[in-house]
């Protein structure tokens, strides 16, 4: 069966999804990851209303959950449910022949903060290759706009003779700057396993023309296009009176930094102590033997 078959049956076996996304490196290939591989497949399924969502899904699906996340759910206000991001997570899920992990997040959350990045959690999840499982056209609009603000910012940081690696390292590179799961967890060449691994992808994505020339693979960027460009308005509003360079950093940092470590806290409450502990142990072996 293939990858996006696999996913949308696994989909569709949950309560109704708005859309879903299938993404990491158990739906596109990474290097550093040998054949007898099997990461887990990661989804983003988008809901109209999460509590909602995880009633009926302890209902139909009562595996998906551990002991903690049952009462987590039972007893937890919406807004204590959704937690900084907006996001849940259940992992270690045994079904069709493969072990899945997937977010829940609403609509109308995911719209906003790929449109703001008020929150960058999953925008910046979303500015790297995706699947689309189950489509949806608002979202596509939202995502490609998600998208063009990364290619704004990582222009803020090219110059002229930087390659399209360069580039596109730099744009996978902006959800990681500040996490703490790159400091203990993550495999430390991830991000240039990621752009060798999905080169022609990225390259579909932000190959854009207007804003920079290629030849013999360096880029000529043309300044005045990009100067015109805006960028996400939580980000802008940071900008201001800050050097521009600097204080895309310190945001980024902040909000990654800030929003990793919530999320992982989180995680312990919405998949349990023995899931989450099993998949930070997967992170750490990723980190100490891929290359």
């Amino acid at each position: 069966m293939e990858i996006k078959d696999k996913l949308k049956l696994f989909a569709v076996c949950r309560p109704h999804v708005i859309a879903a996304y299938g993404y990491g490196s158990g739906v596109f290939k990474q290097q550093g990851y040998e054949e007898n591989d099997h990461p887990q497949l990661d989804l983003i399924l988008v809901v109209d209303d999460i509590v909602k969502f995880h009633k009926e899904n302890m209902e139909q699906n009562p595996n998906d959950y551990s002991f903690i996340g049952k009462v987590f759910y039972n007893i937890s206000s919406k807004e204590t449910i959704k937690g900084m991001n907006g996001v849940t997570y259940q992992s270690h899920i045994e079904e069709l022949g493969s072990t899945f992990k997937y977010g829940v997040v609403e609509f109308d959350d995911l719209e906003h903060q790929l449109l703001t990045w008020e929150h960058f959690y999953l925008p910046g999840r979303f500015q790297k290759p995706i699947l689309e499982v189950i489509g949806n056209r608002r979202l596509s609009s939202a995502i490609e706009e998600n998208r063009h603000y990364a290619l704004m910012t990582a222009l803020q940081f090219m110059h002229d003779g930087n390659t399209l690696t360069d580039l596109y390292e730099k744009i996978v590179s902006l959800s990681y700057i500040g996490d703490t799961r790159m400091e203990h967890f993550e495999n430390p060449n991830k991000i240039k396993n990621i752009v060798a691994a999905s080169f022609d992808e990225l390259d579909k994505i932000y190959n854009k023309k207007g804003y920079f020339k290629v030849e013999d693979d360096k880029i000529t960027l043309n300044y005045d296009a990009i100067s015109k460009e805006y960028l996400p308005a939580y980000l802008a509003h940071h900008l201001l009176g800050r050097d521009r360079l600097q204080g895309i950093e310190e945001y980024l940092t902040m909000k990654n930094q800030e929003e990793s470590i919530n999320q992982t806290i989180h995680g312990l409450k919405t998949n349990g102590i023995v899931r989450s502990t099993d998949y930070a142990f997967e992170k750490v072996k990723k980190r100490i033997y891929k290359k």
